[in-house]
């Protein structure tokens, strides 16, 4: 028997495996970056209790400002994918301009509370040792805080171009560099120093930078990004655009500040039971984390679905004169 579908129903199922087809990669993209997390708090473990609580409380107090800058520049997503989906191809770079200058901005207050994080844990109730432990980590770690930031508006230039795989190949050769690094700077191994849970920031600084290289290569060699020259007129910033960016960014960004101090919040209440206790707090979040970058590469694919289809009037139009045409048809069948 041949099944057909109506064209309603073929209008939704297109569009489901175009979200699925770019939420995948997307998802995997996200994964493999908590996997280079959860490589860390692995090996954290291996040196100790301490280190492990340290590490994953000083992380956290991070995250909490970073994640807030991340989700500004979320903002540029659908931005760039309205324009691709509009054919404006000229008002991508500075999209890509804008928020690169944006992230730059952003990382000006989260290194200095990362700078100085340890009075602030002190001042939130945990233990001096492992405030000052932490702090000293952080200081290595916020060094990487820009190539990140950069890296993401590379991902989200590309997700809108419903390309991520590049990101995903990056990330899972991040994460052998990052286990390689993490071996030899936190227990001296390959004839590196012996820096303890200091070797951990050192060595996600490097892959942070890896990171951001890597894609920016990719991004300037390939042959459809090549014509965007996304590296000319640098110096520009256009307060516009970066104005649109913040508008669109900000509830995400709330969105996600909410979120991880959330999180946060239970990682000091942890604190305050004792070190152990953060420690195993530490295990924990990292399994929860995985699973929660499922629906984020899914809200992300969604996100860049419908900014292409808000402004593709054109190719719309024709779909809902069917459906239109199908309703009149139906509605007249049944008189």
């Amino acid at each position: 028997m041949n099944l057909t579908l109506s064209p309603s129903l073929a209008a939704w199922w297109r569009e489901i495996r175009a979200v699925v087809n770019l939420a995948a990669p997307l998802a995997l993209s996200h994964l493999s970056y908590m996997a280079i997390m959860l490589t860390d708090v692995v090996m954290m473990g291996w040196i100790g209790t301490d280190a492990i609580a340290a590490g994953s409380l000083a992380r956290d107090f991070f995250w909490v400002p970073s994640c807030f800058a991340l989700g500004l520049l979320t903002g540029a997503t659908p931005i760039m994918a309205q324009h691709l989906g509009a054919r404006r191809y000229r008002r991508v770079r500075p999209a890509v301009r804008n928020a690169a200058w944006l992230a730059l901005l952003l990382t000006i207050p989260v290194s200095v509370a990362a700078w100085y994080s340890s009075p602030i844990l002190v001042l939130l109730g945990q233990e001096q040792q492992v405030a000052d432990s932490g702090q000293s980590y952080l200081r290595y770690l916020l060094w990487g805080l820009l190539p990140s930031l950069w890296f993401a508006v590379l991902t989200e230039f590309l997700a809108a171009h419903a390309r991520p795989r590049a990101v995903y190949v990056v990330t899972l050769i991040a994460i052998a560099l990052n286990a390689l690094l993490d071996y030899a700077l936190m227990f001296g191994n390959l004839g590196a120093p012996n820096m303890g849970l200091e070797g951990a920031g050192v060595a996600s600084l490097v892959v942070n930078w890896f990171m951001f290289l890597a894609l920016l290569g990719f991004v300037l060699t390939d042959r459809q990004f090549r014509r965007y020259r996304l590296l000319g007129y640098l110096w520009r910033i256009e307060r516009p655009v970066m104005t649109e960016i913040v508008r669109v960014g900000s509830p995400i960004a709330v969105t996600e500040i909410a979120e991880m101090g959330m999180f946060f919040v239970t990682t000091l209440l942890m604190g305050l039971l004792g070190v152990e206790a953060l420690a195993a707090h530490a295990v924990t979040s990292q399994c929860y984390a995985v699973v929660f970058m499922i629906p984020v590469g899914l809200a992300q694919a969604g996100a860049v679905r419908v900014g292409r289809a808000a402004w593709r009037r054109s190719s719309w139009s024709p779909m809902r004169c069917r459906l239109r045409r199908a309703a009149h048809c139906r509605a007249s069948r049944t008189r």
